[in-house]
């Protein structure tokens, strides 16, 4: 799949513009939004836009169609619900699945069971690592699969998440649109005999371009110099 990135970094009152603690842990929410237009794309444009003035904000929406992601992995957002120091929101990744009412429900978790598995693959994480944002707060979330009421339940997305693992030593290749003012970038990464996991793909700040950037790694016999603190990296695996 591709994983679209609009990434914000300009402060606002829902970037907590700092890092998170660790790792740890990926957490699954639903959007309880059902109009029929609050599908990914939108969800994403409201948070890079400042979540209407709101502190709430997530790294990745997914819906039945595509995925987006608006912070870096390794970014405190503000989606557990369990304060400025919580747990949730220091060791957490959070991803929203869509609910808008036009949209294929199951294909929606299929997709996140997708990214959940890229994720996990990531960074490392066991399958007891995906847990509901009602672990951190209490909230009734992710409803509709708590209640298993839109024909998935936690238990099959689980089950969903799982195959995906397995297919996960065979999957070489992830797509990424990136947004570098106003225009998009299509980029490939994956192990085709050159790059590696431990590679990141890095915007350049002064030309707009992409490089591959290795972290001691062989990169086609170079490495391409972009500071690893720059603020416009488009992602790190």
């Amino acid at each position: 799949m591709t994983i679209n990135r609009k990434i914000l970094t300009k402060a606002q009152s829902n970037n907590p513009n700092r890092l998170l603690r660790s790792i740890d842990y990926i957490t699954i929410h639903c959007t309880g939004n059902y109009a029929a237009t609050a599908g990914a794309a939108n969800h994403a444009t409201f948070v890079f836009n400042g979540s209407g003035g709101g502190e709430a904000s997530f790294h990745y929406v997914v819906d039945d169609k595509e995925i987006w992601q608006m912070f870096e992995d390794n970014q405190v957002c503000w989606h557990c619900g369990d304060g400025g120091n919580g747990t949730g929101n220091t060791t957490s990744i959070g991803i929203e699945i869509c609910v808008n009412e036009r949209a294929n429900f199951r294909q929606a978790c299929e997709n996140a069971a997708w990214l959940v598995g890229e994720l996990m693959s990531r960074h490392k994480l066991t399958i007891e690592r995906v847990v509901q944002h009602n672990r951190w707060s209490g909230k009734n979330c992710p409803n509709e699969l708590r209640s298993g009421a839109w024909g998935v339940t936690w238990v099959q997305f689980i089950d969903m998440v799982k195959a995906e693992t397995k297919k996960s030593s065979n999957r070489h290749v992830v797509h990424y649109a990136c947004i570098n003012q106003g225009q998009v970038s299509h980029i490939t990464h994956g192990d085709n005999g050159v790059h590696t996991p431990k590679q990141q793909v890095v915007q350049s700040s002064h030309r707009g371009s992409i490089h591959r950037v290795g972290r001691g790694v062989r990169n086609q016999g170079r490495h391409s110099h972009v500071p690893v603190g720059d603020r416009n990296r488009l992602v790190q695996v």
